[in-house]
């Protein structure tokens, strides 16, 4: 197995050039001054470790702001278009079948088809605004976890490990396409890399949704108590109680596998990405396998 980091280079010494191995890795000692700190550069990125590691509310300052903005806001609509042509196709079929059985003509099944798509086109592009506005919300949630995570990790991990759970993907595709290597071990190795700097992210994600699930049901016993008091039909019985714990648990190990399958599908995408586009091929693909993975499980966060 290809390890991400083979080498290390280490500037601490002055006036020493050397190279060394140790434990399959390799690092290199440069000329600097012996008052300046050392400096670890990472392989997969030519930077300092710990270069991508970003501050506690860094996204909110402008240009990370406005970005972030955009990005979610595309992301619904690529999400709404989809949606919208994934109905179309299905309803499509379905007409087809009953012009295939004589309940519909052809005419009438263009005329069904262009009303649909006309009262579909508005509602769903109404709704852009509000999804957005959610989606919006969810992303700083997200990144505000993620933050809390990394802090967390930092405590128990060295500078090499959170380089690799804080790198970015787009450099790591640009650096690794470059060493020339065969487009196996660069796909393997972007396959660690991607899986790596996502983690923490997905974690975050995965801990958002699950606090949002158990605030839903929270909100819907707390709702259902209060109506049935109101009701006089006292406390709910243990087999009710019981049948909703289970629903709950349910959705949790989903949302988790969910999540964790899509995390899986972007590392292969950032892999497969970076063999077609290096750079901006491994964070478009990976996004797609993390539609694909949200699709194929139907966590419901691809609808959302």
């Amino acid at each position: 197995m290809l390890p991400l980091q083979n080498m290390l280079f280490e500037w601490s010494s002055p006036s020493i050039a050397s190279s060394s191995n140790n434990n399959g890795g390799s690092s290199r000692i440069l000329a600097t001054s012996a008052r300046r700190p050392r400096v670890v550069i990472s392989e997969i990125s030519l930077r300092p470790v710990g270069h991508f590691k970003r501050g506690f509310f860094d996204h909110l300052k402008p240009r990370a702001f406005i970005l972030g903005s955009i990005r979610v806001t595309t992301q619904q609509g690529a999400l709404i278009m989809a949606n919208f042509m994934t109905e179309q196709l299905d309803g499509d079929m379905k007409r087809q079948e009953k012009v295939k059985k004589g309940e519909l003509t052809q005419r009438e099944a263009d005329e069904e088809a262009d009303k649909w798509e006309t009262e579909e086109w508005e509602k769903k592009w109404s709704s852009l605004q509000s999804k957005a506005v959610v989606a919006f919300a969810k992303f700083h949630a997200v990144t505000l976890v993620m933050r809390l995570y990394e802090k967390i990790a930092a405590k128990y991990y060295d500078e090499v490990r959170m380089d690799k759970l804080t790198m970015d993907p787009f450099t790591a595709s640009l650096t690794m396409s470059a060493k020339g290597e065969t487009k196996s071990e660069v796909m393997h190795s972007m396959f660690h890399t991607t899986f790596s700097a996502n983690l923490i992210a997905y974690m975050a994600d995965y801990s958002v949704h699950q606090a949002i699930l158990f605030y839903g049901y929270y909100i819907y016993i707390r709702d259902r108590r209060k109506k049935r008091l109101q009701e006089g039909e006292g406390e709910d019985k243990e087999g009710f109680n019981g049948a909703l714990a289970t629903s709950m648990l349910k959705k949790s190990t989903q949302l988790a596998i969910s999540r964790g399958f899509g995390l899986v599908c972007t590392a292969i995408g950032g892999g497969v990405g970076t063999i077609l586009w290096p750079g901006w091929g491994a964070i478009l693909v990976g996004n797609m396998g993390d539609s694909v993975g949200s699709m194929v499980l139907d966590d419901g966060t691809s609808k959302k």
